[in-house]
């Protein structure tokens, strides 16, 4: 069984000082299983017959008990509390980055701009993006 080619699902990150916002894209999973432990995340799915996998070493240690998760037909969503607060500016731990791991940039906001307010669990409206209006002339 060691010889069976598993592949790696698409995992896109974002952070936040006290949290990482992780999603793992393997549309239709069967029996997805989630695995947290104080410094390390795994997944492992089947989709389409095929078996997709990932263990990847965390940049820092996080609060198992105080993460969560939501399954859907789509995804995976995680969201991870940090064992403490502050920036990791990266989610791995090797040198390079996993090829099959991705910034977020629909979650992404940088460090000066956190609104302490944020709903995560939702996207607001565009307040803010209209009456441009004209130049003048």
């Amino acid at each position: 069984f060691f010889f069976v080619m598993s592949r790696h699902p698409e995992v896109k990150w974002a952070e936040r000082n006290d949290v990482l916002l992780v999603t793992i894209v393997c549309p239709d999973a069967e029996n997805p299983v989630i695995t947290l432990e104080v410094s390390k995340l795994g997944f492992s799915g089947t989709s389409g017959g095929v078996k997709y996998e990932f263990d990847l070493e965390l940049n820092g240690e996080i609060d198992v008990e105080g993460s969560t998760k939501s399954v859907t037909p789509r995804q995976c969503e995680l969201k991870i509390k940090k064992k403490e607060e502050g920036y990791w500016n990266k989610m791995w731990k090797t040198k390079t980055r996993p090829n099959y791991l991705a910034v977020d940039w629909s979650k992404w906001v940088d460090e000066d701009e956190v609104d302490e307010n944020e709903d995560l669990g939702g996207f607001g409206g565009m307040e803010g993006m209209g009456g441009m209006g004209g130049m003048g002339g």
